[in-house]
């Protein structure tokens, strides 16, 4: 991996990787927006946002390593996806459940990541994943 052209290149693994996170944070997106419609809890809805903050912040990163490698950005969930005037369909404990859920479901994803990518700029990418995701759950 000694020349920049090789960098740049992305494994299979790495390819896998990135696209399920980044179909996986599209949707998650529209989901926390529809959540920040309905919450009424104010403890739950600052977790929430947090949790699409986080699930931006994703989207963004993985568009410049897909960019960078010359990949098609996966066609994904958009607000096209989600009714936000839907009428309240959870509880605020469901919203906190759900989100405590991902939350597990991403520690266990990004740790998997960190392991199959090759690239060390990847891993990183993936340990600070781990990082925030560990910070959510506390």
């Amino acid at each position: 991996m000694g020349n920049s052209k090789n960098k740049q290149t992305l494994t299979a693994a790495e390819i896998s990787a990135l696209w399920l996170q980044y179909l996986g944070d599209s949707m998650a997106i529209c989901i926390y927006k529809y959540f920040l419609k309905i919450v009424e809890d104010n403890e739950i809805k600052s977790i929430i946002k947090l949790s699409l903050s986080l699930a931006e912040k994703h989207i963004t990163n993985i568009k410049e390593f897909l960019k960078t490698a010359n990949f098609q950005i996966p066609v994904s969930f958009t607000d096209d996806d989600v009714n936000l005037k839907a009428p309240r369909l959870f509880s605020d404990q469901f919203l906190l459940f759900y989100s405590y859920i991902m939350t597990l479901h991403g520690l266990t994803a990004y740790s998997l990541a960190i392991t199959n990518c090759e690239r060390e700029d990847i891993q990183n990418y993936y340990y600070e994943c781990v990082k925030s995701s560990k910070d959510l759950f506390q």
